[in-house]
């Protein structure tokens, strides 16, 4: 382009990198990422997420590690959807170890991951069978100023029952439930699907905890109107 004497903004070049990783030009697309840089207009969070979702989609990891170096060495300060692309592409190509770095860098930094970036931290560790890591993970959540939501529990819980750890899904279920924001809807969609969480007896043993006088009172939920699919006579 620079032999055409064309002069493009950065929308312009977001557009053209868009198009090129669309149709697989990877290194077509960095080079203009190269060219933009050269001009001295550096490239924006939308254009870093392009290239980082592209490069995790074609599991090109170190590319990917050596992109986020650039990215922070260039002083880009990326968004939660940009981190969400990154920890979850070093995740599904078993860089566990990256992502903690990359993890510990954010909070050193002061960013504060959203629900979404952390769900996938989450169900990462799980993957990995560290379990007690993802346990500890979602209650450090709060502390950092974010909120677990339905997927946060739902991803924990199914890792603790397929691990044969109940008492531990008990005990996270009671805490789910004693959250403000937890309603019979959002428990309804958790546990619609039994064959998510392992065997009856798991689920029948989480049901007779979550129904309990307690609980039925504190959601306003009697005999009468318990949401369909969370009567333990009904699902098992």
């Amino acid at each position: 382009m620079l032999h055409r004497n064309l002069v493009h903004d950065t929308i312009t070049y977001n557009t053209l990198i868009d198009g090129l990783c669309n149709y697989g030009q990877i290194s077509y697309a960095q080079e203009l990422v190269d060219e933009m840089c050269n001009r001295g207009q550096t490239p924006n969070r939308v254009t870093y997420s392009i290239l980082l979702n592209t490069l995790c989609k074609n599991n090109h990891v170190d590319r990917l590690v050596a992109l986020y170096n650039q990215i922070v060495h260039q002083g880009t300060k990326p968004d939660a959807f940009t981190y969400t692309v990154l920890v979850d592409g070093l995740l599904k190509n078993d860089r566990l170890k990256d992502v903690q770095e990359i993890f510990l860098h954010l909070l050193v930094r002061g960013f504060h991951p959203n629900v979404k970036t952390y769900n996938v931290m989450v169900n990462g560790l799980c993957r990995e069978g560290l379990i007690d890591e993802a346990v500890a993970l979602l209650s450090k959540m709060e502390h950092n100023g974010c909120f677990p939501d339905t997927v946060s529990y739902e991803i924990v819980i199914r890792a603790l029952l397929e691990g044969k750890k109940n008492d531990k899904a008990k005990k996270l279920v009671q805490e789910m439930i004693a959250r403000e924001d937890m309603d019979s809807t959002m428990l309804s969609q958790l546990f619609k699907k039994k064959e998510d969480y392992g065997s009856s007896q798991m689920l029948s043993l989480l049901l007779e905890n979550m129904w309990s006088i307690q609980v039925k009172s504190k959601l306003g939920i009697g005999k009468s109107n318990i949401p369909e699919g969370l009567d333990g006579r009904s699902i098992l």
